[in-house]
Order: C-alpha cells, then sequence, then structure tokens
C-alpha cells in the first residue's frame, strides 16, 4: 500500500495506491520543482525522514477501492505497526516512510 502526495498539483493530490496490497507501507512524494514542499495535506504530518499519516484518511482513501474483508487486514497491519512503536495512539496516526519521486506512478 501506498500513500502518494503529488506536489506537482494544486492543492497536492492524495491518492492511495494498491490498498490490498497489506506488506508494506510508504508515502510516496512527487514533486518536479526544487522547491521544498510546504503545504503538506492536513491527513499526514511531515518529520524529518518520516511522515504520519492520519489512520481514519487511510481509511477514507481505501473505502472506494476495498471490500469489507479489507479492515481485518488492514487490522493486522496497523498490529505490527504497533509492535514496533510505528503508531501514534494519540493522534490516531501511522508512520510511514518516504520515497521521493520526480513524477507520478499512475494516473
Amino acid at each position: 500500500m501506498e500513500l502518494e502526495i503529488d506536489f506537482n498539483q494544486t492543492p497536492p493530490r492524495v491518492r492511495l495506491l494498491d490498498p490490498e496490497e497489506l506488506r508494506s507501507f510508504a508515502v510516496a512524494v512527487v514533486d518536479d520543482s526544487a522547491r521544498n514542499e510546504t503545504a503538506w495535506p492536513d491527513a499526514v504530518a511531515r518529520h524529518e525522514e518520516h511522515v504520519w499519516v492520519r489512520i481514519d484518511a487511510i481509511r477514507d482513501l481505501a473505502a472506494p477501492q476495498v471490500g469489507a474483508e479489507w479492515e481485518q487486514g488492514f487490522e493486522k497491519v496497523l498490529e505490527f505497526a504497533r509492535s514496533r512503536g510505528w503508531v501514534d495512539e494519540e493522534a490516531g496516526a501511522v508512520r510511514g516512510h518516504v520515497e521521493r519521486r520526480s513524477s507520478a506512478r499512475r494516473e
């Protein structure tokens, strides 16, 4: 599963790609310019080398693409993330590592 944030769009376009792929979670940042991304979407809190993504935002983005059974698999992903300290329960967010790209993977 991959959250793609495309800073070539205004406001940045946020998409959830491959929501059924529950073995990994990454945040792909797409920006063809040399500027530093400043207007991050509300669903994402940026930190040095990672971001925190609101869990409810992931669910909302996945909903039109997945069936009811997806939630069980996603809960297992969150259980694993909790065991690693990658869930901020207070913020309702999960940590994702950032992958930078120069153009959107797919339309």
